[in-house]
């Protein structure tokens, strides 16, 4: 209902919006009681279903208050411990220790990640008006039509502006955030292998870093000494105080920063996102945020162009001013390379990477339900299955045809994805042509 009722962009009264707020903490409450009594499906349904009450209600414009961020901070506490406790149980019911749980969380990826998958986002305390939202984007780019203006609007949506965010602790996301970079004991207990190098590393020892929140987008730049990047907050979570401390990546490329009980989601994003919409806009392309950082470019005649940003160091450019015009390179060499993407480039000097991503958000999940462990690299988008095999993406899907059609009902899994094995560019190395019920995309085989 709550859902139904956003989408309908409805204005709703004071004594509406407390409804909602009073609906939306008995849910949360409900999803708590439920917490210790479910199996694993059970509390990702309960978690899933949270959420979208959640969203639902920054939808519909309505902040949270302090006693439901007390709600949903306990219930996804408690949903994470109950999902910890039911998967590491032993035969004989003997529930595992602090020590066994820290150490599993720390070396299992898949229970991190199913972890953070029965987590709930903590919903925003400050939420800007449409109105406010829109003199925004139509001050700063003014070029952009109607149209244009509302598919902004519901892309930086879905970017989480770490300003608004308020923990149960009293401290804004933004300030966690600046907190995570500059404490040594938290960075030295890091998982590394993340962003930048150990010299960054150092830098944030030197407890030397600068967040800049974009007004219009709340996209974020962070910036240490050498090294700088631009970034988008995906969520930040309550987990429980098992969950150890550090930055760890993920499997789709995206990182997550951990500290006493808090995890934030970071991607990165282009210097300048909003200019990158009119950018795509202007061209006749229409823009799309994914949830998972990734975007998507309508082209026409079912067929899209699928992205994400690389983690590029930004530190040599002018990121003081204004991004300016931006220009866009074509990829070189093979389609199937490492090095194949395109680049975005600023007037100012940023320059940054886009690479293939995945167009389905359950091609990952599909591997990893079938045993296979996969991880994407961000900074050249090639996928990496089983620590052997190597798959670069097409950036452009199609919509499927009879026959991929006909192939997918015969061969479709649980998560909808069908993966059909041929040689597309005849380099003697296997492609897959990953099918889903509304999309084709290809996975070209890396020797």
């Amino acid at each position: 209902m709550l859902t139904s009722l956003a989408s309908k962009s409805t204005a709703l009264t004071t004594a509406e919006a407390d409804d909602v707020r009073t609906a939306s903490k008995n849910l949360v409450s409900t999803a708590l009681s439920l917490a210790d009594t479910v199996v694993e499906t059970d509390l990702k349904n309960i978690a899933a279903q949270a959420t979208s009450i959640l969203v639902a209600q920054a939808s519909l414009g309505i902040a949270a208050d302090t006693t439901l961020i007390d709600s949903v901070t306990v219930a996804s506490q408690q949903l994470g411990a109950s999902l910890i406790t039911s998967l590491l149980t032993n035969d004989d019911g003997v529930a595992p220790t602090t020590e066994e749980i820290t150490e599993s969380l720390t070396n299992d990826t898949t229970l991190f990640e199913s972890v953070l998958d029965v987590s709930l986002p903590v919903p925003p305390s400050i939420i800007p008006t449409v109105a406010e939202r829109t003199d925004l984007v139509t001050i700063a780019y003014p070029t952009l039509s109607a149209a244009a203006v509302t598919r902004s609007l519901a892309a930086t949506a879905k970017i989480v502006n770490p300003q608004n965010i308020t923990l149960s602790s009293g401290v804004t996301a933004l300030s966690f955030l600046d907190t995570y970079l500059t404490t040594p004991a938290v960075v030295e207990s890091s998982l590394l292998g993340g962003i930048g190098s150990r010299r960054s590393v150092a830098a944030l020892l030197a407890g030397e870093a600068e967040i800049v929140v974009d007004a219009v987008t709340g996209a974020i730049t962070i910036s240490v000494p050498g090294e700088t990047y631009a970034g988008m907050v995906l969520a930040v979570r309550t987990v429980p105080a098992s969950v150890p401390n550090g930055l760890r990546l993920r499997t789709d490329g995206r990182f997550t920063l951990v500290s006493d009980g808090t995890a934030m989601d970071i991607a990165a994003t282009a210097f300048s996102v909003g200019g990158f919409i009119e950018l795509a806009e202007t061209a006749g392309f229409g823009f799309t945020q994914n949830d998972n950082a990734s975007f998507s470019l309508d082209l026409g005649s079912d067929q899209t162009f699928v992205g994400a940003f690389a983690y590029d160091n930004l530190a040599d450019a002018d990121i003081d001013s204004a991004c300016g015009a931006i220009s866009v390179t074509n990829p070189e060499g093979l389609l199937n390379s490492a090095s194949y993407a395109f680049g975005i480039n600023c007037a100012n000097g940023v320059t940054q990477k886009v690479v293939p991503f995945a167009a389905e958000s359950n091609f990952l999940p599909s591997l990893r339900a079938a045993g296979m462990t996969a991880t994407a690299d961000r900074s050249t988008g090639v996928i990496s299955v089983n620590g052997v095999e190597l798959l670069k993406p097409g950036f452009f899907t199609a919509a499927p045809t009879t026959d991929e059609l006909t192939y997918h009902a015969a061969n479709t899994d649980s998560l909808g994805i069908a993966m059909q094995i041929l040689d597309i560019n005849d380099d003697g190395v296997d492609d897959y042509k990953v099918i889903s019920a509304t999309t084709v995309q290809i996975m070209y085989g890396v020797e």
